[in-house]
C-alpha cells in the first residue's frame, strides 16, 4: 500500500471513529436504556419479563441515566462512551443470562428473580465500576 493510500485510510479510520464517539456522546436516557433492554433480552433470549420490572426499574434507570450525563453529587458529567456502552451491553446481557438459567422450565422471568440478580451483579460484576455498582445503574436499591 502507497504512503498516500496508507494516510487516507488513516484519516478514514480516524473520523469513523469520532463520528461514533459523538453519536455515543449524544445518547438519551432513553437511547441508553435502549441499548441496556437490547442486551438484557439477548441474554435471556426465549424468555419474557414480568412487566412489573419495567414497572419498578424504567423511571429509576432512566433519573439514575440523566444524573450521570448531566453530571451530580459533585461528580463531573459523564459521556457514555464506547467503554460505558460496551460494559453496559455485557452487564445487561448477563443479568439476562442470570435470570434465564435460574427460570429452567418457567417462561416468565419474576421481578423477585431479576431483583436479585440485578442487585447481585450490580454490586459483583467485573464490568460494573470498581465492582461495587455501576455508575450507570446504581439506583440504590
Amino acid at each position: 500500500m502507497t504512503k498516500k493510500k496508507q494516510a487516507a485510510k488513516k484519516k478514514t479510520t480516524t473520523k469513523k471513529t469520532t463520528t461514533k464517539a459523538r453519536a455515543n456522546r449524544d445518547k438519551s436516557p432513553d437511547d441508553i436504556l435502549a441499548i441496556w433492554e437490547d442486551a438484557l433480552t439477548t441474554g435471556a433470549t426465549g424468555k419474557e419479563f414480568d412487566p412489573e420490572i419495567a414497572n419498578f426499574y424504567t423511571q429509576l434507570l432512566l433519573d439514575r441515566i440523566a444524573k450521570v450525563l448531566a453530571g451530580h453529587d459533585g461528580q463531573p458529567p459523564q459521556q457514555f462512551d464506547s467503554k460505558a456502552e460496551k460494559a453496559t451491553k455485557r452487564t445487561a446481557h448477563d443479568i439476562g443470562a442470570i435470570c434465564k438459567m435460574l427460570t429452567l422450565g418457567k417462561k416468565v422471568v419474576s421481578k423477585d428473580t431479576f431483583d436479585a440478580v440485578f442487585n447481585f451483579v450490580g454490586q459483583s460484576h467485573p464490568a460494573c465500576a470498581g465492582a461495587g455498582g455501576g455508575e450507570w445503574c446504581d439506583i440504590g436499591g
